[in-house]
């Protein structure tokens, strides 16, 4: 006859037994679980290492691809713009602070267009006349007493726009006074601008030629603001005397170096496509810092002469990249 104790041994060892079972199983459970985790995730690494280096393929490609592009854009460039502005007076006006190699590669691209280049105004930050002293200096030069920076920067982008578009080439009479120097004269011994004079031609005095042309190039890192000096000048000059032909331009950001998106209608550019009497009065080009944009300044120009206004490049309200070519004669 079976004991009390036997039937206690035989509940502890199935019991044991159970455990030891349980404990076993989860064990292999687990071993399966994690062998089958490891499989995937060294598949998912496989699987990520060869997709990086799959796109670090297709970047190297696109990047040949652009380089080309740039090199087509480079060496057609003088094909393009050969002789459409044979004798056309231009003068660039720069914005301080922004890249001065685009305005460098602008000329050449003017001289291959055969434009006479009337030399290149660099205005600064002080013409804004933020400060007390910039705007007493400002209103000696314009013979004001005014104290009032708006009303004294008003008159001056006036006059500054009439002395540029209607400049004043004829000489004095012996008998008659010479009033002294000009206000584009006055404004750079004062300290508001400098001038970059062509090749050849003396720096110290500024007269356009009539007829001139001019190019205002703005944009990322300007020192100047736009809204208080550089589209109020455009408006004045684009309105002043038969409306004088006027590109404003700059440049892109492709790398995105100041942490703007490269992608965002230009800072300079934008705002002008969408004022009234700037967009049908000043063409537009918003990227000087390629062969294309350079090429679109040359057309743009051109398309001046024949009263045509256009806006070109790739940013928003862009028409499209060139302007169409004038049939040579």
């Amino acid at each position: 006859m079976l004991s009390f104790r036997f039937h206690i041994v035989s509940l502890v060892a199935v019991f044991l037994a159970l455990g030891i079972g349980i404990l076993m199983g989860t064990t292999v459970v687990n071993d399966f679980t994690i062998d089958t985790l490891e499989r995937e995730i060294g598949r998912a690494r496989r699987d990520v290492n060869e997709a990086e280096t799959e796109i670090d393929t297709l970047q190297d490609d696109l990047r040949d691809v652009v380089q080309r592009d740039e090199q087509y854009l480079d060496e057609s460039l003088p094909l393009l713009v050969a002789g459409r502005l044979i004798n056309q007076p231009v003068m660039i006006i720069g914005a301080d602070g922004i890249d001065r190699d685009r305005v460098n590669d602008l000329q050449d691209a003017l001289a291959t267009a055969g434009a006479a280049y009337q030399g290149t105004l660099w205005l600064n930050g002080s013409v804004a006349l933020l400060e007390e002293g910039e705007v007493s200096e400002a209103g000696r030069i314009l013979g004001r007493t005014s104290t009032d920076a708006t009303s004294v920067r008003t008159t001056m982008l006036l006059r500054l726009a009439d002395e540029l578009v209607e400049p004043d080439t004829s000489d004095p009479a012996p008998e008659e006074p010479d009033d002294g120097d000009t206000l584009l004269v006055e404004l750079v011994t004062a300290g508001f601008a400098d001038y970059q004079a062509p090749a050849g031609a003396s720096d110290e005095a500024i007269v356009p030629a009539p007829g001139t042309s001019f190019v205002l190039v703005g944009g990322r890192g300007s020192e100047v603001p736009s809204e208080e000096v550089l589209y109020p000048l455009l408006r004045n000059i684009a309105i002043t005397g038969d409306t004088a032909p006027a590109v404003a331009a700059e440049g892109e950001d492709p790398e995105g170096e100041d942490g703007e998106d490269p992608e965002e209608p230009a800072p300079f550019i934008a705002p002008m496509r969408a004022d009234d009497v700037l967009a049908e009065r000043v063409s537009t080009v918003d990227n000087l810092d390629v062969a294309a944009g350079r090429a679109a300044v040359v057309l743009a120009l051109q398309q001046l002469q024949l009263g045509v206004v256009g806006h070109y490049g790739v940013a928003d309200g862009a028409q499209r990249l060139l302007p169409a070519p004038v049939p040579q004669r």
